[in-house]
């Protein structure tokens, strides 16, 4: 039974954040209020045909039955809006799928590399807090599904600050941003200040790496803070490429840090 309610709470858990992550564009968006207007055609269409009921009660006659010599205005409207529908599918939608696809193809690395970034970010600062109430900077290495490899020290660190923010700037001063679907625009700017408004808050909070343990009473807070204003970026990023990265392994650092560097000069 305990199981059973665990597997549903991960269920309806998995089923918010698919809604959450997703982002309709501009021509899904037009195509959803069409086709809520083809589905008044199609009953106007099955309410005006002399095809006999396939189920005969009280809800379906009232439906889907008119007297097959009475009035065909709806009928011929409902005839007209399937034959809209289908040439605005065929001369407008496809296309714009196209061309929206072809325009965030240009994106893609960018894209991926966001991905990769947001993850190493998170990944830090939950390692960073391993022990409540105490944020100790340390450095190590991990893996990811896809074999890749990831590192976490000082200068890897702080670039990964800095790639954070400047990942989209890079995409939003392209020429190509500019002819993007209006809803991945308004996405890549939401997401910019969003990531620019973590990486202030975090940066007022504590210092940009130390070697000294840090008391951080509030971790659970900081925490939470970090993975519910990143992580929906990073998920947005990955329905987009169908890229989705999760960390299997994680060990310590077998390079030199910069504080065994400084040791073995003396």
């Amino acid at each position: 039974m305990e199981k059973k309610i665990i597997l549903e709470k991960k269920m309806k858990r998995e089923k918010y954040n698919f809604i959450k992550n997703l982002i309709l564009f501009d021509y899904q968006k037009t195509l959803l209020k069409l086709t809520m207007i083809l589905f008044i055609g199609v009953i106007w269409v099955i309410r005006g045909s002399t095809a006999p009921l396939i189920v005969d009660n009280s809800i379906f006659r009232n439906l889907f039955f008119s007297d097959p010599t009475g009035d065909k205005t709806t009928y011929n409207i409902g005839i007209s809006l399937i034959a809209a529908y289908i040439f605005y599918l065929v001369q407008v939608h496809l296309p714009e799928k196209k061309r929206v696809k072809r325009n965030l193809s240009v994106f893609s690395f960018a894209h991926r590399h966001e991905i990769y970034i947001i993850n190493q970010y998170i990944v830090a600062w939950q390692q960073f807090f391993k022990d409540e109430g105490v944020c100790q900077f340390h450095e190590f290495e991990y893996t990811l599904n896809n074999n890749q490899r990831g590192t976490v020290n000082k200068e890897f660190y702080l670039e990964t600050i800095d790639e954070l923010s400047n990942c989209f700037e890079q995409i939003i001063s392209s020429q190509a941003f500019l002819d993007s679907d209006v809803a991945y625009k308004e996405f890549i700017i939401r997401a910019k200040y969003t990531i620019d408004g973590c990486l202030k808050y975090m940066n007022d909070q504590f210092p940009t790496w130390s070697e000294e343990i840090l008391l951080a009473n509030d971790y659970k807070e900081v925490l939470a803070m970090i993975t519910q204003n990143l992580k929906p970026i990073q998920n947005r990023l990955s329905r987009i490429e169908k890229y989705y990265l999760k960390v299997i392994e994680i060990v310590p650092y077998h390079g030199k840090s910069e504080t065994q560097k400084l040791a073995e000069k003396i």
